[in-house]
């Protein structure tokens, strides 16, 4: 399968920004939570945890020169190895790559794996990526899918369909689905709908909510246009 990984990375970073240092956020701690270890901050959404465990040095070693140091190129290595490969990116089609690996890198893959994982009712590991939830994701019947997308993620899927923005996916929203061969939007509504609730029930929603549901829903109109451009090359 053609592999999005640059443009999936490149959406990722610039989403995240330079250096930041806030004394709020767990992700600036070299202990992983707030008041434990240094606060040396993050960069290109690289958390001090992560720097931690990408140099194997001690906690104490990681400073604030070397987050800021993180360059593209270190950026695009750490996020390659933590959670491009660990979440199969590169066998998931196109715009569901983006939908997993954004909000994997925003939410762990741990968590990204028990958004995917809760779409299909499954009782996969969570930990990794496995055969059996990749497979689930490329076959899973359409009517399954079609119950998990609601509120205004459904509108905004119908209305790209050109069908009646009524928020029920239904035989007409599906039909227009198999005729125009993008059944893989299903998918990243899907998911857009599920990680919405999830962010709903992170510890950070009151502080980063905005924030949160801004980056999920330009991650879902750009995994659309992905989506659909893999289907018609022109589009």
């Amino acid at each position: 399968m053609q592999s999005n990984r640059d443009p999936v990375l490149k959406f990722t970073e610039q989403r995240e920004g330079g250096y930041s240092c806030r004394r709020d956020d767990d992700g600036n701690w070299t202990g992983g939570r707030r008041g434990r270890g240094r606060l040396v901050g993050s960069m290109r959404g690289i958390s001090a945890p992560e720097m931690v465990c990408w140099t194997g040095l001690s906690p104490d070693l990681v400073t604030v020169e070397m987050m800021r140091s993180i360059t593209p190129d270190l950026y695009r290595r750490i996020a390659t190895a933590h959670y491009w490969n660990p979440l199969w990116c590169d066998h998931l089609p196109a715009g569901v790559d983006l939908m997993m690996f954004d909000y994997g890198f925003n939410a762990g893959v741990h968590g990204a794996l028990s958004v995917l994982a809760s779409i299909y009712g499954s009782l996969d590991r969570t930990d990794v990526m496995t055969e059996q939830l990749l497979s689930r994701v490329l076959t899973v019947p359409e009517i399954v899918l079609s119950r998990m997308i609601a509120g205004d993620l459904a509108r905004e899927m119908q209305r790209s369909l050109h069908v009646d923005a009524d928020g029920v996916i239904g035989p007409v929203t599906l039909a227009a689905i198999s005729e125009k061969q993008l059944e893989n939007l299903l998918t990243i509504y899907a998911l857009g709908c599920a990680q919405e609730r999830a962010y709903r029930q992170m510890r950070g929603w009151v502080a980063n909510g905005t924030g949160w549901l801004g980056r999920l829903h330009q991650r879902v109109e750009i995994a659309a246009e992905w989506a659909v451009a893999a289907v018609r090359p022109d589009a």
